[in-house]
């Protein structure tokens, strides 16, 4: 580890080459041959935004090009900021990007002059002070564009009297820290400190008491001086936090980690485990790629996107394959779910040639899955009773799906020997982001307290049945019977939440078969409309802007904006309504079904915005 406390080890801050990079990227430090240095790293939905500015504003072109080290770009964002709110927040952004050089200049200044603390925690403190949206905001709204000092500067010299005043009061204690942090942030502190589970929930119930019993004894002590430095707790209150720890652990909000492990703590430990937080949150304070917390940021009304999210992720969809994690098994399944589909139309017109089923049962799933109609307004519609519709999806198609995807998955094969594998390497430390595991975890939750004891026994404390006997005052017979009871009720519990996993995961294939016959339909009935009308619709959802930027970009008014998008989506509406009519011979004329047909419509639109990503 670099040292932190040494002023040769503050890295040099690389240039940005141009503009463009000045306001759409953020700062990184990272070690590197064992001393730190700092990277720039790309916030993509700021670059992607400044790129479409460019692309379209000759003017804001020419700021980018100009050679001003992007102080008129600076001026720009900031009269966005200020004059237009729908704008505000993306402005902020950029600008936020753009002073992270200010920071680490302010930062630096502040540190070779008063260097009691690390020169990273006073970063920390700058770089807040820009991503805090609205404090942010209020110090551009008082800088004069009249006084001769240039926003720069005034920047700076903002920054570097919230460092003095932020550092003077004593904010950054240890326990300050420890007190402060989220939840996420001290387990990404501990797993980047080299810790595992069961010590991070360990580590993280015991911090649960320690801000309860630091809060009153501590924080709101009448006895302590405000902006007095957080002091650290005493030895009656580690032995206070001991206590409620060791009250609480075997209750069944508590992580199962905890309860699952044997013995009491002492308020030894409790000191113990959490100066080993303090440190932990340290060194990731240091190393952060973003020292400043998206979480706390989030908390105070900053949003930060996440460049790793992918808004299309549907948990639902995945959620069996991806519990069960069989390779290339979504593949797999959607193959032999098509294949099955097949039979399933032959059946169906088997059905109608033996009188069984009428020709209108083949409008059905295209109705019920594609379109979105209920149940009740296809019976009304295709005259047939509600109930016999239900029916009719279940027996012929879910049923028939779900059958399909038990062949390919075979829990029934697998269920048992994993449970009893899981008890004996995982029940103590158990990965919560398997979904089967977690599943196992909660399930354990429900059970009566002569199963969770016996198991905690067994498996948490490692006893053999022997030694349970003599413990629970019972015969070594009995402890089997309820070991074998326990482990047949999780079985049985994990079948019946993979049950569940496996309906959906067939609903939601049938859904999403269906709609892509009626996104198909509307894609080619954005193809046929007017050339205006296109562009509004790719403007306002494939590139998701406002009606006043659509309008500046196509040369309208914002009234015909509106009046444009109104008229797509009654034509594109009406492309599906015709669709249908000609493929099912059923008009949708009535309201609560144009209703439906618009909700589908406006899926379609939203999903636009997501295509154009991927692409």
């Amino acid at each position: 580890m670099p040292n932190f406390f040494n002023k040769d080890s503050i890295p040099r801050l690389p240039e940005r080459p141009n503009n463009i990079d000045k306001f759409c990227t953020y700062l990184c430090i990272v070690e590197r041959n064992g001393r730190m240095a700092i990277e720039w790293k790309d916030r993509l939905y700021l670059k992607r935004n400044l790129e479409l500015y460019a692309a379209k504003a000759p003017e804001f072109a020419n700021l980018c090009r100009q050679q001003d080290k992007g102080r008129g770009m600076a001026l720009f964002w900031m009269n966005v900021a200020l004059n237009e709110p729908h704008s505000a927040m993306l402005a902020l952004e950029h600008l936020a990007a753009y002073f992270e050089a200010s920071c680490y200049q302010a930062a630096k200044n502040v540190w070779q002059k008063s260097s009691d603390r690390p020169w990273e925690e006073y970063l920390d403190i700058a770089r807040f002070m820009i991503y805090h949206k609205e404090n942010f905001l209020k110090v551009l709204e008082k800088y004069d564009l009249e006084r001769k000092v240039n926003l720069d500067t005034y920047i700076h010299e903002v920054l570097i009297k919230t460092i003095k005043s932020e550092a003077a009061v004593g904010r950054f204690s240890p326990w300050r820290l420890l007190y402060k942090k989220s939840e996420d942030e001290l387990k990404e502190a501990l797993k980047k400190d080299g810790q595992r589970e069961p010590q991070i929930s360990k580590f993280i119930f015991a911090r649960k008491y320690f801000k309860k019993v630091y809060l009153i004894n501590t924080v709101q002590n009448p006895a302590r001086l405000v902006g007095q430095k957080y002091p650290a707790p005493d030895a009656e209150d580690f032995n206070e936090i001991a206590k409620c720890y060791n009250a609480e652990k075997l209750l069944p909000s508590a992580p199962h980690e905890v309860s699952a492990s044997p013995g009491t703590v002492t308020g030894e430990q409790i000191k113990e485990w959490m100066e080993l937080c303090i440190k932990a949150l340290q060194r990731y304070c240091s190393n952060s790629i973003n020292p400043v917390s998206i979480e706390v940021l989030n908390e105070y009304g900053t949003e930060i996107k996440n460049e790793d999210s992918d808004p299309s992720n549907d948990a639902e969809w995945q959620s069996f394959w991806d519990a069960v994690e069989s390779g290339d098994a979504v593949n797999r399944t959607d193959a032999a779910f098509r294949e099955e589909m097949a039979n399933i139309k032959v059946l169906v017109e088997k059905g109608i040639q033996q009188g069984k089923l009428q020709t209108s049962h083949q409008k059905i799933p295209l109705l019920y899955y594609g379109v979105g109609l209920t149940q009740t307004l296809i019976g009304k519609r295709l005259g047939i009773n509600q109930t016999n519709i239900g029916r009719h999806l279940c027996k012929y198609y879910e049923m028939h799906l779900l059958k399909k995807l038990g062949e390919i998955s075979q829990p029934t094969e697998w269920v048992k020997p994993y449970v009893s594998g899981w008890l004996v390497k995982d029940y103590t430390s158990p990965r919560h982001s398997d979904l089967i595991q977690a599943a196992l975890v909660e399930a354990l939750k429900k059970f009566i307290p002569e199963y969770r004891e016996i198991l905690q026994l067994r498996y948490g404390e490692n006893l053999t049945e022997r030694q349970i006997s003599a413990r629970l005052c019972i015969n070594e017979a009995e402890v089997k019977q309820r070991i074998c009871k326990a482990q047949c009720c999780l079985e049985s519990d994990l079948l019946q939440v993979i049950a569940q996993w496996q309906d959906k995961y067939v609903k939601s294939w049938l859904y999403r078969f269906y709609k892509l016959t009626v996104y198909s339909v509307l894609e080619s009935g954005l193809i046929n409309l007017s050339e205006e009308c296109q562009d509004v619709v790719i403007y306002s959802y494939c590139q998701r802007r406002n009606e006043q930027q659509t309008a500046k970009q196509l040369n309208l008014a914002e009234h015909q904006v509106k009046e444009k998008l109104c008229l797509a989506q009654m034509q594109l509406r009406d492309t599906v309504v015709d669709w249908v009519q000609e493929n099912l011979d059923i008009s949708l004329d009535r309201e609560a079904e144009l209703s439906k047909v618009n909700i589908i419509l406006q899926e379609w639109l939203q999903n636009l915005y997501k295509s154009s990503q991927g692409a």
